[in-house]
């Protein structure tokens, strides 16, 4: 060849469509993802426990403090509390409960985190990682809450919306999404495999409970009824970690949306289905009502004409 001939470049060759590829995709195979969930869940089991264990007496803890505070500001006899009293009394309340909600959503996020972690993480890293972010996936909660609750009054289509919300707490835990944005990134994946994540979360995650609660339910003898519904706790154990898993697996297949959509039309719904669910419940209190005041009526009428 002369070396000052420029060499040719050789085509690049056409793939065939009709013939399957040598190494086939295997990722969304139903079984090499149970298999993948499975190993998520067991290599992760003691970091787990031990959230639990800290859990349990972090709640307890929370426990006693409150009925501490609450025995030691509050009188024997409720009923003769000072209206000033009766309100700090009620903000008491509010914040144990706040305090609950607050425990609950960060152990609930420290999980997730160590079950979704791409290195090993301990409950202590797992916690302190997502204490900051208790307040906002609060909200973020309560947001997606209110706009799942407006589209109740059209039958269905929250079936199809806690399909969408399948990848809201992966999309809030790490594309560091809030609100509705974590609900909108969450409908945009979940819509590109729908009916795939719909049948194999139905089928492998949902179907397994059905049947134990089945099988509690035909089982006669009270022996094999208190041995089912051990089987069932143990089962939950392993059932909690092992969806979120398999739905965390799905997720990682999937692409993430460069650009936000917000669904308008499915917003304006939520608003009016809000609508329409507040005059519902103002016309059911009406009625509600108005029948307690008739019947009071009623009664007085026939006292005034009771014989004595």
């Amino acid at each position: 060849m002369d070396p000052n001939q420029t060499p040719q470049t050789q085509p690049l060759a056409t793939p065939s469509f009709s013939q399957p590829p040598t190494q086939p995709d295997q990722t969304w195979n139903t079984v090499h993802l149970i298999n993948r969930s499975f190993s998520r869940v067991f290599s992760r089991l003691i970091p787990l426990i031990l959230l639990n264990i800290i859990g349990l007496i972090l709640g307890v803890i929370l426990f006693i403090a409150n009925v501490f505070i609450g025995q030691s500001l509050t009188p024997n006899n409720v009923a003769t509390m000072e209206p000033t009293a009766v309100i700090l009394f009620i903000l008491l309340g509010l914040v144990s409960l706040a305090s609950f909600i607050a425990l609950a959503t960060w152990l609930g996020l420290a999980y997730v985190r160590i079950l979704t972690s791409q290195v090993k993480m301990g409950p202590i890293h797992a916690l302190k990682s997502t204490l900051p972010l208790i307040a906002s996936y609060f909200l973020t909660t309560v947001q997606v809450s209110l706009f799942t609750i407006g589209l109740a009054p059209a039958f269905g289509i929250n079936f199809v919306w806690g399909v969408w919300n399948s990848f809201t707490l992966f999309a809030f835990l790490e594309q560091g999404a809030k609100g509705l944005n974590a609900l909108w990134i969450s409908k945009e994946m979940v819509s590109q495999k729908f009916w795939g994540i719909l049948w194999r979360t139905s089928v492998v995650c949902v179907a397994p409970i059905f049947i134990l609660i089945f099988l509690d339910s035909i089982l006669s003898d009270n022996f094999l009824k208190i041995l089912m519904r051990v089987g069932i706790l143990f089962v939950f154990m392993i059932v909690i970690p092992f969806t979120i898993s398999f739905n965390y697996e799905m997720y990682r297949l999937i692409g993430v949306p460069q650009q936000i959509v917000k669904p308008k039309d499915w917003i304006l719904a939520s608003k009016i289905g809000w609508i329409i669910g507040g005059i519902l419940i103002v016309v059911i209190l009406t009625l509600i009502v108005s029948g307690i005041f008739l019947g009071l009526g009623l009664y007085n009428r026939m006292d005034t004409y009771r014989p004595y």
